[in-house]
């Protein structure tokens, strides 16, 4: 846990073909990159500041995520960016329930898109998703008949092409296309 920062331009890269871990509850309070071939697993729920971002980046075909591991909450003011031709990257629960908070944005600019969510596991939208011009198919996935993911924020295509996967309920939330 504690307060992730960085002074004088400096930013937190991980290492191609390798894994990270945040737990207990991290703030980054610097940008972080999430390079091709690379998880980061998040325990005890991850904020990210307002001017901050998480870059998942993958030219290729290797598997990109940030995985959250119990139910949790991806939270704060800053985005989460989906960057690179690579289609593998992700944001998404691998157990529990994900929530993305009300002031976080997800989006892709990268031409191979992104996923947020994960199959049947629970996801609730409570900030922004948008696929923007250039940024490829992001997916919107999770839920089951019984429970079904929740879009309570903003799901957008704006310019890219945002698709909506599994069983939802938007009747809280906004589509915008």
């Amino acid at each position: 846990g504690g307060t992730i920062a960085a002074t004088g331009g400096a930013a937190l890269t991980t290492t191609t073909f390798d894994g990270a871990s945040f737990t207990g509850g991290v703030v980054l309070d610097t940008n972080l990159t999430v390079n091709e071939a690379t998880s980061v697993s998040v325990t005890g729920g991850l904020t990210v500041n307002a001017g901050r971002t998480v870059t998942l980046s993958a030219a290729g075909g290797n598997f990109t995520s940030l995985d959250f591991s119990g139910s949790q909450t991806l939270g704060g003011a800053g985005e989460v960016i989906f960057t690179g031709a690579g289609t593998n990257k992700s944001v998404r629960p691998t157990s529990g329930t994900l929530t993305i908070g009300p002031s976080l944005t997800v989006r892709s600019t990268g031409t191979g898109g992104g996923t947020v969510g994960s199959g049947a596991l629970g996801l609730v939208n409570q900030g922004t998703i948008t696929a923007d011009t250039g940024g490829g198919t992001l997916i919107v996935a999770g839920g089951t008949t019984g429970a079904r993911w929740t879009n309570t924020g903003l799901l957008k295509a704006n310019g890219g092409t945002l698709r909506l996967d599994g069983f939802f309920d938007n009747s809280a939330g906004t589509l915008e296309v």
